[in-house]
């Protein structure tokens, strides 16, 4: 509320790259460190030793520390049918300038199943489940995808489904180009999709 926590106060507030949250915990990203953070902490106080907070830090996830390192703008889905909450998590290249979005493994994040987008920005998640990611170059659409939450929970490849790709468009028609896409996030009925990014032209 107001300037509490001050950003010089708070461990996991240097270089945030997104924020989403379940009905118990904050979850978190920097550049290179996934936080989660139990409600019940002071975000003044939450830092690496503190019980209940965790991390995970980019460099040491196997099969990401060489190629990757850069988190972006994560969302959280609860499953009703699979019973399970996810963490979808978009990850950035070191190296590479295309996009690769893949239905890999997730990584378990202390019960919590995470899964990783490569080559995006954001993502975001509509309460029907629909999966919206933006990458840093493609500046006039977002792609949307389908996913098989009980094939993410079981951890295996092909959780991931695309599904079509949206132009932006304003309301006169004319295309919108969005350069550094860096949150999103979709309305409770599904039809709007918010952007936050660092330019916009038209």
């Amino acid at each position: 509320m107001g300037e509490y926590p001050r950003e010089r106060e708070a461990e996991w507030a240097q270089d945030v790259q997104g924020v989403a949250h379940d009905d118990n915990n904050w979850y978190i990203t920097q550049s290179g460190t996934l936080w989660r953070i139990p409600k019940g902490v002071d975000l003044s106080n939450a830092k690496r030793g503190v019980p209940g907070v965790g991390t995970v830090e980019i460099g040491n996830v196997e099969g990401l520390r060489d190629n990757y390192n850069h988190f972006g703008d994560l969302d959280y889905y609860y499953d009703k049918y699979s019973r399970k909450g996810y963490l979808l998590v978009p990850i950035e290249g070191k190296h590479t300038s295309h996009s690769s979005f893949r239905g890999d493994p997730p990584v378990d994040l202390q019960g919590l199943c995470f899964g990783r987008f490569k080559e995006c920005s954001l993502c975001a998640i509509s309460p029907q489940g629909i999966v919206y990611i933006s990458n840093t170059n493609e500046e006039g659409h977002v792609s949307t995808f389908d996913v098989d939450w009980i094939a993410l929970g079981k951890g295996v490849f092909g959780w991931l489904k695309p599904k079509e790709t949206l132009s932006l468009l304003d309301e006169n028609g004319s295309p919108v180009y969005i350069d550094t896409p860096q949150g999103g996030a979709v309305s409770q009925d599904g039809r709007l999709l918010y952007i936050v990014a660092g330019l916009l032209r038209v």
